[in-house]
C-alpha cells in the first residue's frame, strides 16, 4: 500500500469519524451543545464546523501514523525474511540432506 493510498483512506476514515461525532453532538447532546454555544456567544454552526474540522484532522493524522508504522514494520519483516538463508530441510528419517 502506497503512502498516497494510506493517506486517502485515513482521510476518509477521519471524515467519517468527524461526521459521526458531529451528528451525535448535534442530535443526542443538543441541550448541552446549545448551552455551550450560548455561553460562548457563537453560532452553533461555527462550533459544529470547528469540531468537525478538528476531529477530522486529529483522526486522519492518527490513522495515517498508525498505518504507516504498521506498513514499515511489515516491510522490515519481509526484508529480514528475504535476507536470511533458507534452512536445510530435514529428511523423513531425521537426517539433514
Amino acid at each position: 500500500m502506497s503512502a498516497k493510498s494510506r493517506f486517502e483512506s485515513s482521510m476518509v476514515f477521519g471524515a467519517a469519524a468527524a461526521g459521526a461525532l458531529t451528528l451525535y453532538e448535534a442530535t443526542k447532546r443538543h441541550a448541552v451543545f446549545a448551552a455551550a454555544a450560548a455561553r460562548q456567544h457563537e453560532p452553533p454552526a461555527v462550533i459544529l464546523a470547528a469540531g468537525f474540522a478538528a476531529t477530522a484532522i486529529v483522526v486522519t493524522v492518527a490513522t495515517f501514523l498508525v498505518t504507516t508504522i504498521l506498513a514499515a514494520r511489515r516491510g522490515r519483516r519481509a526484508q529480514r525474511r528475504l535476507a536470511q538463508p533458507r534452512q536445510a530441510r530435514a529428511s523423513r528419517y531425521g537426517g539433514v540432506r
